[in-house]
């Protein structure tokens, strides 16, 4: 699903079909004026917080590589820049809410799983002490174990990257253009 249009002005709108859901509607309705747009006509704020529900859940924003919470700080930072002020309120989880439902299928809550999983996995690989040990004074951690864990560690990589290729093409359908490019009798 498309949220934003870029214009000939290389400005981001809000694309058409967002006013057909009420949760994004909302969004645009209240846009009365930021920074740079004084009186809303150029719908900034809500072109920026739809930027921000995309790159907050989408699996193909670079943001996507962050756990959520520091997603969230890093996206407040970069797109809400000028608008110190700015912070997720109702009308934004819902939007947001209504993206994540709109846009899943098995493939991506699969993935979504995936990338957890590996999130965890990165927390564990980060909180390993050697210097830990149980009750009876044995080694929480061998270096064997963890050796042992980083050798398989690769296919981990391997089996989420083919899973992300494998949700790309779901996404596209059967259409063979990349991001499913509408093409033209000019552009053959």
């Amino acid at each position: 699903m498309q949220l934003l249009k870029l214009e000939d002005d290389l400005r981001a709108y809000p694309a058409p079909e967002v006013a057909d859901i009420p949760e994004f509607r909302a969004l645009v309705k209240r846009d009365k004026g930021s920074p740079g747009d004084s009186q809303g006509r150029k719908k900034q704020r809500a072109a920026r917080e739809l930027a921000y529900i995309y790159h907050m859940s989408s699996y193909e924003s670079p943001y996507r590589v962050y756990e959520e919470d520091l997603r969230r700080d890093l996206l407040q930072k970069d797109v809400f820049h000028d608008m110190p002020e700015w912070k997720e309120d109702k009308l934004v989880r819902e939007a947001l809410s209504k993206y994540e439902e709109l846009s899943q299928s098995e493939m991506t809550l699969l993935l979504g799983a995936a990338i957890s999983a590996v999130n965890k996995l990165k927390s564990y690989f980060n909180g390993i002490n050697f210097a830990d040990v149980d009750e009876q004074g044995r080694p929480l951690h061998t270096a064997k174990d963890v050796v042992s864990n980083l050798a398989n560690l690769g296919k981990v990589v391997e089996g989420v990257q083919k899973l992300k290729e494998q949700v790309e093409k779901d996404q596209l359908g059967s259409n063979t253009n990349r991001r499913s490019v509408k093409t033209n009798k000019f552009s053959e």
